[in-house]
């Protein structure tokens, strides 16, 4: 939890373009827990926003180390990294960083991972039958389960960027199967096992239960869906603003206040319920 208030903390920070203020608390937030691959962009781009491009090819070497793929991000100032000589130190040993990853990562259950997103999106993009989209999602929600059964819930310590993979392919079965769904049920127990063993976000679920509290009617708990709902303002629904900060700090989570000027929402626009 630790982690995710120093994540937090130093996103408030660059939302407020304190770039040099935010670098050392992302660097304390590695220190803590150094395998959370897409936790490596924003300090990227914080030390690239004060023209402190060898700290900038630090986090993106450490990233690399830890799983992070930066090919797959997009910004105008990391594209202007990359062209220039300043990336030069970065790339001329990145794939010396990606060994660093491989020598502990299942490449296997990568391989397996991305092959399960590639058949999913596949079926998203090009086939557009809601029957058999659901029969796949289905079929690689009971693959997830064979997983766990078979060697726990995923870490990033050993799938690095699959991390997220395994994210989008539950995020499928959101409201209304979360929580109550059989598969859910047989996966839970995994989530909070890796959950107590600090191999997983603390507050992997919460998107996932605020999604549940938004469907079923209920003011959501823990404001994890801001950003997803920011353009639909009608939406956003919360517990009254004490409960719904004690429930973000459960999780390591700043305040809903800090959060929303992160993203950019106005909470002038947000119901919130009744103390």
């Amino acid at each position: 939890m630790t982690h995710n208030r120093l994540l937090d903390s130093a996103s408030a920070l660059m939302s407020n373009a304190r770039y040099a203020e935010a670098i050392p608390v992302y660097e304390h937030a590695f220190v803590l827990m150094p395998w959370c691959p897409g936790a490596y962009f924003n300090p990227v781009l914080a030390c690239l926003s004060i023209g402190d491009a060898e700290r900038a090819n630090h986090f993106l070497s450490m990233g690399v180390q830890h799983g992070f793929m930066p090919q797959l991000f997009y910004d105008s100032l990391l594209n202007v990294h990359w062209a220039s000589q300043a990336s030069k130190p970065f790339r001329d040993r990145w794939y010396q960083d990606m060994l660093v990853f491989a020598a502990g990562a299942d490449s296997n259950l990568i391989t397996v991972l991305d092959s399960m997103v590639e058949v999913d999106q596949d079926h998203r993009s090009n086939i557009h039958d809601p029957i058999l989209m659901h029969q796949v999602d289905s079929s690689n929600f009971e693959k997830l389960i064979a997983i766990c059964k078979e060697q726990g819930f995923p870490s990033a310590r050993i799938i690095g960027h699959g991390i997220g993979d395994v994210f989008l392919l539950l995020w499928h079965h959101r409201s209304p199967e979360y929580p109550v769904s059989p598969q859910w049920q047989r996966v839970l127990p995994y989530i909070h096992a890796a959950i107590n063993a600090e191999d997983l976000d603390p507050a992997y679920l919460c998107m996932f239960a605020d999604f549940s509290d938004q469907d079923a009617g209920r003011p959501m708990r823990f404001g994890a869906l801001l950003s997803y709902f920011g353009q639909y303002p009608e939406k956003l629904y919360f517990v009254p603003r004490a409960e719904l900060n004690k429930n973000r700090a459960s999780v390591g989570w700043g305040s809903i206040a800090d959060f929303a000027r992160s993203v950019g929402v106005d909470l002038s626009t947000v119901r919130f319920a009744e103390p």
